[in-house]
């Protein structure tokens, strides 16, 4: 369940990325409000630890999350039965995307440089 749960975080984050400025709902302490975050307001320093939508008390909602639930909820409310042929496509894309990595890697070249033997 944990691992789930870390998916779908992740597959929002990726969506909030895309669009390279996130919008969300701040739920918190006062009412509701509509936020926007982009990694241009964090400054060279704190790139590696700038986070967006920080605060005390507060849940925020991003577009990502929005975006991630239209998409994957139809498919979780199915039975196996009817969600069987998004099963065989995500199988399909799955096996030529990894075989698209295989071949880049191969048409590369294979370093040993960064590998202790």
């Amino acid at each position: 369940m944990c691992q789930i749960i870390a998916s779908i975080v992740d597959v929002a984050q990726v969506v909030d990325q895309f669009f390279d400025t996130a919008h969300a709902i701040q739920f918190g302490p006062g009412p509701p409000k509509a936020i926007t975050w982009n990694a241009a307001s964090c400054s060279d320093d704190e790139l590696g630890s700038c986070y967006p939508f920080t605060g005390d008390g507060q849940f925020v909602l991003t577009g990502g999350y929005v975006i991630s639930a239209l998409c994957f909820m139809p498919l979780g409310l199915m039975d196996l039965k009817e969600n069987m042929l998004w099963q065989i496509i995500s199988f399909i894309l799955t096996m030529i995307l990894i075989l698209q990595f295989i071949f880049a890697l191969w048409k590369k070249g294979l370093s040993y440089d960064n590998v202790s033997l």
